[in-house]
């Protein structure tokens, strides 16, 4: 699998913020790797970064519950009120991604417009372009609208 590093860069960012119990956080895929690779190298780094997410909660939950046995109720209640929680940092972190990966959008239109400026053939331009216009519109579309 190409990238496989940034699948291993995301696990590990993922995790580490899950574990420390902090909202998700994408910024860490920022790398030449993302701008040159595109789709395929974000893709790589967010599903590592997901499921070290979902793992670093895991054990931070997993502790826990191990110190607070004693009474189950009390148990069920914090779990419920951490589900909410981690609900309440999903809105949050959902609006910020948009905005995110908006940036890196006009950082790409950015570099598209240096190439043009310095010559690059038309029509690979265009492909790039093509590319770039897709990923907007999958953007836009990723949080749907309410």
């Amino acid at each position: 699998m190409v990238n496989t590093n940034l699948y291993n860069k995301g696990y590990q960012d993922g995790f580490n913020q899950g574990t420390n119990n902090l909202p998700k956080d994408y910024r860490g895929m920022i790398t030449w790797k993302t701008l040159f690779f595109g789709n395929h190298s974000m893709d790589t780094y967010t599903q590592g970064f997901d499921i070290g997410y979902l793992d670093g909660l895991r054990q931070r939950n997993n502790v826990n519950q191990n110190n607070n046995n004693s009474n189950t109720t009390t148990s069920i209640t914090r779990g419920i009120n951490g589900q909410v929680t981690l609900l309440e940092q999903m809105v949050t972190f959902l609006g910020s991604t948009q905005e995110q990966l908006n940036d890196i959008v006009k950082t790409q239109k950015n570099f598209l417009n240096s190439l043009d400026n310095e010559g690059i053939d038309i029509n690979i331009l265009h492909q790039l372009e093509e590319y770039l216009s897709k990923n907007k519109a999958k953007i836009e579309n990723l949080i749907p609208k309410h």
